[in-house]
């Protein structure tokens, strides 16, 4: 083969091969990995106190290292906020949206291989679920997901799209824990489909179907499908709410949504 047969993909080559792998793959590639690093990093903390930190700052130091590459969702309802708010095209959101529900499943698994088998059926395999110990309404659960999620999701687009201040990976990292330890005592404070998604299928693939000691003294067999759907209506409909808020009122003037009279 001659030299000049051989393709050499530099960083400098403007090809379509170069061109389609920074704004495609590399990406897709960043939110992959970013969101194994969460699901796993959260769902390896056992104390809800240290979740909320753990989810918090890895939010903050995953933003600050890889925003610059993919934007730094690591969250469909965010890749979502994102795509209706016009920052993000739909076909890079589709890719996203696979990457991050893969990362997470990935996260979970290593969390299961890393813990004992009674470790991991104590910490319920670091899943979310309603607490339903005081007769909580799946409604109320997905009421939570949406009003916390939309909270997230305004404040993204507000500081990394539009303002893109340095303090923004802090300001986005604060709002999940805020955010987080709010909706603890309810739904978990999840906000990410990816990062409760990922944990229930690692609890339903071996099979630690998990006794949760109710504050009435029972226990119940865990499963993490019964209410599952609040993690995904919830989440959804807040980032929708969030992104239309910000396309009429917060986004900036080439985003932003102007309304005349005829």
């Amino acid at each position: 083969m001659s030299e000049s047969e051989i393709l050499v993909l530099s960083p400098t080559d403007q090809t379509g091969y170069t061109s389609f792998y920074k704004s495609h793959v590399r990406p897709m590639l960043v939110e992959f990995i970013g969101t194994t690093i969460l699901v796993f990093l959260v769902c390896m903390t056992s104390s809800t106190d240290l979740n909320i930190l753990v989810y918090g700052f890895a939010t903050v130091f995953l933003i600050a290292s890889f925003g610059d590459i993919s934007g730094g969702h690591f969250n469909p309802a965010i890749t979502l906020g994102c795509t209706v708010a016009g920052a993000l095209s739909i076909p890079l959101a589709v890719c996203y949206f696979f990457a991050q529900i893969l990362g997470g499943m990935l996260g979970a698994a290593f969390t299961r291989a890393v813990y004992p088998e009674e470790m991991y059926k104590a910490m319920v395999g670091g899943s979310t679920f309603l607490k339903d110990y005081k007769n909580v309404k799946p409604g109320w659960g997905v009421m939570t997901e949406a009003l916390l999620t939309f909270i997230i999701v305004l404040t993204f687009l507000h500081s990394l799209v539009d303002k893109k201040s340095k303090l923004a990976p802090l300001s986005v990292g604060l709002t999940v824990a805020v955010c987080s330890a709010a909706g603890s005592n309810l739904t978990g404070g999840s906000m990410n489909p990816a990062r409760s998604f990922g944990p229930t299928v690692a609890v339903t693939v071996y099979k630690c179907w998990i006794d949760v000691d109710i504050f009435n003294q029972k226990h119940v067999l865990y499963d993490g499908w019964e209410y599952h759907y609040i993690y995904w209506v919830g989440p959804i409909a807040g980032a929708l709410f969030a992104a239309l808020i910000y396309r009429f009122v917060l986004a900036s003037v080439e985003r932003r949504i102007h309304l005349h009279r005829p």
